[in-house]
């Protein structure tokens, strides 16, 4: 009866922070978030794991397609992500209202890392293709695409 009861309290502890980060984030889908996130790690060169105070999840790169670890390229990409984003602060931007997460729970949205210059933010994603690590994503469309094609060259 007991166990039962601490399974349960969980399982409810696990719903009001899911419940409350999504109030959270809510806001994030127009305006960008306002509060800034840690960079935990790169899980590769297109995927972040973050942290907004205790709770930490996973943000798919919006815009952006980079090769898997085992592909060619991956290693060489997730290590560039690694080195860029190690304890840095980001803001959090939501493109579009409708799809905030995809069928694997990541969020999708740009990650604006905070800079040296006070109010200054560096678009990850545009330096991930800047490097010649990432493309553009023609599988998740975003308004920066145009900007991300001449990044790349156009082709």
């Amino acid at each position: 009866m007991v166990k039962s009861w601490i399974i349960i309290q969980r399982s409810l502890l696990v719903s009001i922070v899911a419940a409350l980060a999504a109030v959270v984030l809510a806001g994030c889908v127009e305006y960008g978030c306002p509060e800034l996130v840690t960079i935990v790690r790169p899980v590769d060169g297109d995927t972040l794991i973050v942290a907004y105070g205790q709770l930490q999840f996973e943000v798919r790169i919006r815009g952006v397609d980079c090769p898997e670890w085992n592909e060619p390229g991956g290693r060489e990409a997730s290590e560039f992500a690694r080195e860029l984003v190690a304890g840095r602060k980001a803001r959090l931007v939501y493109p579009d209202k409708g799809r905030v997460t995809d069928k694997h729970k990541r969020h999708l949205a740009f990650v604006d890392l905070l800079d040296e210059e006070p109010g200054s933010f560096i678009d990850f994603g545009a330096e991930m293709i800047r490097a010649g690590l990432c493309s553009p994503s023609e599988r998740f469309p975003s308004p920066r695409h145009d900007l991300y094609q001449n990044l790349r060259g156009g082709d």
